[in-house]
């Protein structure tokens, strides 16, 4: 990253910045492929996930610029969402929240972090194998490619 990118866990005042994150972001898939392009994670969803500690934020000249939203799930993290606004695209940012959702898993009692994501785009199932194996060597990732174009994916 050229720029000083900091990720740090989210507030309040955060919550209002991840809806246009969120559009943005969504303006680099392919419109149909997404089930809604004008939807956006559910208000109560980030309520939940922001009293638990687990949105997390990239900063970038004091201004939000992506996220990550997870929740529990039978003794995982499942990674709910990444978001990384267009206009900050290509910078290593959305790896670095992948990290610290990971990181936040060790930290916790979570067996690993899983994610759902669609695997026939060039950057997404890629981004997410090559984010663990080049910051943890040992980390296992085990991937299933379903039908419906979706990769689904956990490191322990």
């Amino acid at each position: 990253m050229s720029e000083a990118i900091r990720i740090r866990s989210a507030n309040r005042d955060d919550l209002e910045h991840l809806r246009a994150i969120e559009l943005a972001a969504a303006t680099l898939f392919p419109a149909d492929r997404l089930p809604d392009p004008n939807a956006t994670c559910p208000e109560d969803t980030l309520r939940r996930a922001l009293s638990a500690g687990l949105v997390f934020v990239a900063v970038s000249a004091w201004r939000v610029c992506g996220f990550a939203v997870c929740e529990h799930a039978d003794g995982y993290l499942h990674l709910h969402e990444v978001s990384v606004h267009s206009s900050h695209g290509k910078r290593g940012i959305g790896k670095e929240l992948v990290l610290r959702v990971i990181e936040e898993a060790r930290g916790g009692s979570f067996a690993s972090v899983t994610l759902t994501t669609f695997s026939d785009f060039a950057w997404n199932a890629p981004f997410y194998q090559n984010s663990v194996s080049n910051r943890e060597p040992r980390a296992a990732c085990r991937n299933t490619y379903a039908s419906n174009s979706t990769a689904k994916s956990s490191w322990e």
